[in-house]
């Protein structure tokens, strides 16, 4: 208990710290839930999506957009025990004319204290702190951060999750100086022993001490399909709504443990 209260302490000082960040840039589309890399244990996730239908006015002069873009992003995770792990992500981006860009790279530390064992105790508890630094090319602020908390239940065949999620941008000039708040929600049935098909949510409420009313809202809703194993899959498809928000996005991700693979 001592070390959780510890644990939970260094999250609470960084978060101080660091500030909490805005998602400039797609590349992690995503509910985290009962899932941690195990000690010693390499494992790499690659993270695709895609906007048939987009944004098509940038943000500011010389923002990417992301009508008709792609987005391929590694991330490579180890697993450091004492329910920790760490990741690395590396955004890449092709633009709708055909420009290749680095969004800038992303790491986070994943801490879930409490995970679920499907036959005794189906609930789950984390939190996820990232720190990125964007491309010019999405952001105008180059550093911001994020933390993520993680809870939900499993059991059986279900899966229930909610990411609460505040952001902030970092440095001496933001962009935009407020702290925003918004929410990943997961609900997905297993159809059979390695198969889920599900839902998944994601709202932008805005300013965390002033939700957006729910004309402004941003919300982008999935249907997904989960394959479990050696390898997993996710792979959604996704409708948004909101003055600021994607209509129609594709996304896959596609998670090996290297370790295991390797032999190492």
């Amino acid at each position: 208990m001592n070390r959780f209260f510890r644990s939970f302490k260094i999250l609470a000082y960084s978060l101080a710290f660091f500030g909490i960040a805005t998602a400039q840039l797609p590349d992690e589309i995503q509910v985290y839930v009962n899932d941690l890399t195990r000690k010693g244990e390499w494992s790499v996730e690659l993270h695709v999506n895609t906007t048939p239908s987009g944004q098509r006015l940038p943000d500011f002069t010389g923002a990417v957009v992301t009508d008709h873009g792609w987005r391929v992003t590694p991330e490579i995770n180890y697993g450091l025990g004492n329910n920790f792990d760490v990741g690395l992500y590396l955004p890449m981006v092709k633009t709708s004319d055909n420009k290749f860009l680095f969004g800038g790279p992303k790491v986070r530390f994943k801490w879930l204290p409490l995970q679920a064992d499907n036959e005794s105790q189906p609930f789950f508890f984390g939190m996820n702190l990232e720190l990125a630094n964007v491309n010019k090319s999405f952001s105008q602020t180059p550093w911001s951060s994020e933390l993520r908390f993680i809870m939900g239940w499993e059991k059986d065949r279900w899966l229930v999750a909610v990411n609460p999620t505040l952001e902030r941008e970092l440095g001496p000039h933001p962009q935009n100086s407020n702290t925003l708040f918004n929410t990943g929600w997961k609900v997905a049935y297993r159809i059979r022993p390695r198969v889920s098909l599900g839902l998944e949510r994601y709202d932008d409420l805005g300013p965390w001490d002033r939700w957006d009313s729910s004309s402004l809202r941003s919300t982008s809703t999935y249907l997904t399909l989960d394959i479990d194993g050696d390898t997993e899959f996710n792979f959604g498809i996704g409708y948004g709504a909101g003055p600021q928000n994607d209509r129609w996005t594709v996304k896959l991700i596609y998670s090996i443990p290297l370790s295991r693979w390797l032999k190492l």
